[in-house]
């Protein structure tokens, strides 16, 4: 959003009458800073493994990363997702796999 519309002001998210998405951005990074995250950037997934303790080896194309979590942002098309081109992706859609949040619970 920063990158496409960086000017531009976004009137629905909490505690903000409006607020521009790069300053929003901006906010969200500094948030972060507070957990001292890895960031990885321009880097493929390959292979996403469960370990016996519960935890996530990530193999790319540069590194290998682990992790207790794994969280797939793969894009967005203008009018449908990108959905996953895996075997049996389509079996764990809507009870593992969700492309859009429908319901807070």
């Amino acid at each position: 959003m920063s990158a496409l519309y960086p000017e531009k002001f976004i009137y629905d998210i909490a505690g903000f009458s409006k607020i521009r998405a790069q300053k929003l951005v901006g906010n969200f990074k500094e948030q972060m800073k507070v957990f001292e995250p890895t960031i990885c950037l321009e880097e493929s997934v390959e292979q996403i493994e469960k370990q016996v303790d519960d935890t996530f080896k990530i193999t790319t194309n540069r590194d290998v990363h682990y992790s207790k979590s794994v969280i797939i942002t793969a894009g967005n098309g203008a009018f449908q997702p990108r959905k996953l081109v895996l075997e049996d992706a389509v079996r764990f859609e809507n009870s593992n796999i969700y492309y859009f949040v429908d319901v807070l619970r």
